[in-house]
Formats: structure tokens, sequence, C-alpha cells
């Protein structure tokens, strides 16, 4: 299994530091979307479930979960059910990367 390389504690905490209150639920994808793409948030890293990441952003379950779907639509997430599911950070499409 390969080594996940984990981002500084700072970062991390910016990242589900609470937001504002314009827009929330693109607040949190566009957060979220430049966590991943900057690679502050691992390719496979479990995500906190969605009232830890509401709670954590500040936001309602319905706001985080709303940001999760838009994630997903976009290939930066994926999301299973049952025992060992959640929201797996996917990584940016190929096509996103640079080269």
């Amino acid at each position: 299994m390969a080594t996940v390389r984990r981002a500084s504690t700072r970062a991390r905490s910016a990242i589900f530091a609470p937001i504002g209150d314009e827009g929330r639920a693109v607040r949190v994808e566009n957060r979220l979307a430049e966590a991943i793409r900057s690679g502050v948030l691992a390719d496979g890293e479990r995500l906190p479930s969605e009232p830890e990441l509401a709670s954590m952003l500040g936001v309602a379950t319905v706001t985080a979960r709303e940001a999760l779907v838009a994630l997903r639509a976009q290939g930066l997430v994926t999301t299973t059910r049952g025992r060992g599911g959640g929201s797996f950070v996917a990584g940016p499409r190929r096509a996103e990367r640079p080269t």
C-alpha cells in the first residue's frame, strides 16, 4: 500500500475552518475542490462524515451533502455506502492534472 503524505496541520486546519454566509454549499465545494487539486487532501483519503464535515465548517448537514454531490459530479470524490463506506478523495481527473 502506498504511503499517504499528509499536508501540514495548519493547511488542513484551514480547509476545515468555518466559512462565511454567502453561497455556503458552493464555498464548501470550492474549498474542498481546491484542497484536493492542490494535494492537501490526498487521493484515497477518507473525508469526515457529512455531519462531522458540516460541524467543522459551521454549516448545515444538507449544505455539506450538497457540496459532496457537486464534488462527485466533478469526479473529485467518490462515496460508498455500508461498512467501511464514506466519502473518499478521488483526486483530480487526469485531464485536469498538470503534465
